[in-house]
């Protein structure tokens, strides 16, 4: 008999008899569960690939949207570094508060 992995010839004693023994049953096994696994998040992906694009949209309005996020980002950062507590502080917001005192 032939090893499906190996295929090298082997008296069947083990497991079927499909395998000559456990290293090549489990690394059989593994490969087909990569190819399966692989080919699903191949398909996830392929299905999700325009989901957050923004090709449609005009340059004007992208560059505005970025600038809305940039603004909120810094309103968030500064209100943070304001009346943040100490403790949630980043650590580059506690030296500049360090410094600035």
């Amino acid at each position: 008999m032939k090893c499906e992995n190996c295929n090298k010839e082997h008296d069947g004693s083990y497991g079927s008899g499909r395998f000559c023994n456990t290293i090549c049953s489990h690394s059989f096994s593994a490969k087909m569960n990569n190819s399966q696994r692989k080919n699903n998040i191949s398909k996830s992906l392929k299905r999700n690939k325009n989901r957050y694009s923004f090709k449609h949209l005009s340059n004007e309005v992208r560059k505005s949207m970025t600038i809305k996020a940039h603004e909120t980002l810094k309103r968030k950062r500064e209100l943070l570094y304001n009346k943040g507590l100490w403790n949630e502080l980043p650590l580059s917001y506690k030296r500049r508060k360090i410094l600035e005192e």
